[in-house]
């Protein structure tokens, strides 16, 4: 069995590439839906100022100590107020409850990208 926030999940993986194809140093990038925060260490081991969203505090808690361990500034909120030129949002069937795609597509700067899994 495969458990999410270890970085084995099939998802996690894509979206660990992507990061590495994407990322540049000096980017402004959302991890949303961040969970402990994998996506948000990559992006922010490779230069870019990054915060990470979660909405379970537990899991947030962890993305927190995580970034810590791992030495590096991650601003971490429950809900992004400001714009990005990179989201990454690995929160599967959560893209599609109401709102969410137009929270995300309103936190873009222009001429950003949101970066999702298709399945």
């Amino acid at each position: 069995m495969t458990v999410y926030g270890q970085g084995w999940h099939t998802s996690t993986q894509w979206y660990l590439k992507q990061v590495e194809a994407l990322v540049k140093p000096g980017q402004a990038v959302l991890d949303f839906g961040a969970g402990t925060g994998i996506l948000a260490i990559a992006a922010a081991r490779l230069g870019a100022t990054v915060t990470a969203c979660e909405n379970d505090s537990g899991a947030m808690d962890l993305c927190r100590r995580n970034v810590v361990l791992n030495g590096l500034m991650v601003a971490c909120v429950d809900v992004p107020t400001e714009t990005y030129d990179l989201i990454f949002a690995n929160i599967g069937p959560g893209i599609k409850e109401p709102g969410v795609r137009e929270l995300l597509d309103g936190c873009l700067k222009p001429g950003g990208r949101l970066v999702l899994e298709v399945e």
